[in-house]
């Protein structure tokens, strides 16, 4: 009903955004932004699929807790400053996750697709499922859609 009330009354068509999994790493990035005290947020939490595998190991969820978050933001960024850039912070991040979690278990994480990330402030699926928590701020909540505003432009326009 509301979908049919927008699309008329703006004249606009409606679409879930369907993030590709770096762009679901930048949009969990810049949400962690929106939270200047990252020792009180929860874990960012990463949900990894195994399309190719096995039946038994379907969806990994890997939970970072915010102060390591910020140790490696800040890691990546000094090496950034002194190496170069190389495909963005939101990148950089997934890949140092997914190498760590593949030396220190042994699960080869390689294999798989991120799926869905989950912040402090809201969570979004590669299926384009949006759930934004009801405890953010009326500022935070229009950062969130400004940031998925910008996605779904670039996606239109590309």
């Amino acid at each position: 009903m509301l979908h049919a009330w927008l699309a008329e009354t703006f004249e606009a068509r409606i679409l879930a955004v369907t993030p590709l999994p770096l762009e679901l790493m930048w949009l969990a990035e810049q949400w962690c932004n929106l939270v200047p005290d990252m020792t009180s947020a929860k874990p960012l939490e990463l949900q990894m699929s195994f399309p190719s595998l096995e039946p038994d190991l379907k969806h990994l969820t890997v939970s970072v807790e915010p102060t390591s978050l910020l140790s490696l933001r800040t890691a990546l960024e000094d090496r950034t400053a002194t190496v170069g850039n190389s495909g963005g912070l939101g990148a950089q991040m997934l890949q140092a996750v997914v190498g760590h979690v593949t030396h220190t278990t042994g699960i080869n994480l390689t294999a798989s697709i991120l799926t869905r990330v989950t912040t402090n402030i809201a969570s979004l699926g590669a299926d384009g499922k949006l759930k934004i928590f009801d405890q953010i701020a009326a500022s935070k909540l229009l950062a969130v859609l400004g940031t998925l505003c910008m996605l779904a432009s670039q996606k239109l326009y590309s």
